[in-house]
């Protein structure tokens, strides 16, 4: 008889990444599209900003995730989080990394049998994972606009 563990395991993975892509939608989902940052500019310039202030406000923006390097686990996101240029700070990445294991990890508790040592190891996978699929999709994402333009 076929297992149905792995089953939940990839179902709950899904629904992990479902739950990132709707909470990023909710919080930021204006101020994501195109012309929300061509708006965002545009405000800043006519509330007095000099140009030369607004693009190194944006500039900042986009390099945080560079200079953030030094954390251990968000080094292997920053590349991709810079490519994405998506809303979320370093910080904030990581704390949807132990959020997103946290709902894994209840999950995985309330619909497996398996002991402890394996949800958590799971679950912490499925947060980093999901978290870091998530971003490599919106940069790969990104990457293909800019070379269609």
């Amino acid at each position: 008889m076929i297992s149905v563990e792995p089953l939940i395991y990839i179902l709950i993975f899904v629904a992990v990444l479902a739950l990132v892509q709707g909470a990023y939608l909710v919080i930021f989902g204006k101020s994501i599209s195109m012309d929300g940052k061509v708006n965002r500019r545009l405000d800043m310039l006519d509330k007095g900003g000099s140009r030369e202030q607004v693009l190194d406000q944006l500039r900042k923006e986009m390099t945080q995730h560079m200079k953030s390097q030094s954390i251990p686990i968000y080094a292997l996101l920053a590349d991709r989080a810079q490519k994405a240029n998506i809303a979320f700070t370093p910080i904030q990445l990581i704390i949807m990394m132990f959020v997103v294991s946290g709902v894994s990890f209840m999950l995985l508790t309330m619909l497996t049998g398996v002991g402890v040592p394996i949800r958590s190891l799971v679950a912490v996978l499925m947060g980093v994972g999901g978290i870091f699929v998530w971003v490599s999709n919106k940069a790969k994402k990104r990457m293909n606009m800019l070379a269609e333009q």
